[in-house]
């Protein structure tokens, strides 16, 4: 079998990455490994928040309850 080295498809996934960690921080903007765990704890957190969000806006609206801040 021939060996696949992959060379496009890496840079692309690479690129997707450094993208999505513009801003961060030393190493964490410059680095495919330390911008990828930055990364995927920061979707993470954004998962978890947008469901607590939700939460949070259908009880304001099944109640008169004014918004907390969030």
């Amino acid at each position: 079998m021939p060996r696949v080295k992959r060379g496009n498809k890496r840079v692309q996934r690479r690129k997707k990455i450094l993208g999505l960690a513009k801003g961060y921080r030393l190493t964490k903007s410059k680095l495919h490994r330390s911008a990828k765990e930055s990364v995927d704890r920061a979707l993470q957190f954004a998962y978890r928040t947008g469901g607590q969000r939700s939460a949070i806006f259908a009880a304001c609206l099944s109640s008169d309850w004014e918004l907390p801040p969030v």
